[in-house]
């Protein structure tokens, strides 16, 4: 479901989706994307001394963000930055959800 809305009551969170059937552990996956940009004046000094520094950045604000949904979703920060590096968390989620593809389809 994309943009869901009343995941908590009282909340005005609107991750950009939501499985409808259960991700892992009985709960279902809610996740919400960003592209940082690698070279915005605001990241620069950190972006150009470490690999990912805006995506880590990015994940760990979405993280927060989204703190609230964690007793009744797996959460997935999906972020990727403009030049391309991606966080660990992400790249295994899509590595999973290809998997999972792979499996139901039977077309590797």
């Amino acid at each position: 479901m994309k943009e869901p809305t009343g995941l908590l009551v009282g909340s005005n969170l609107r991750p950009d989706g939501v499985t409808l059937i259960p991700w892992s552990r009985g709960k279902s996956l809610a996740w919400d994307a960003t592209t940082p940009d690698t070279v915005a004046a605001s990241r620069l000094q950190s972006t150009s001394v470490t690999a990912g520094a805006a995506v880590i950045h990015a994940a760990q604000v979405k993280d927060e963000k989204y703190s609230a949904l964690a007793p009744t979703f797996i959460f997935v920060a999906v972020a990727v930055e403009t030049s391309g590096p991606w966080n660990a968390e992400e790249l295994a989620f899509v590595r999973e959800l290809g998997r999972r593809t792979t499996q139901v389809s039977e077309d590797p």
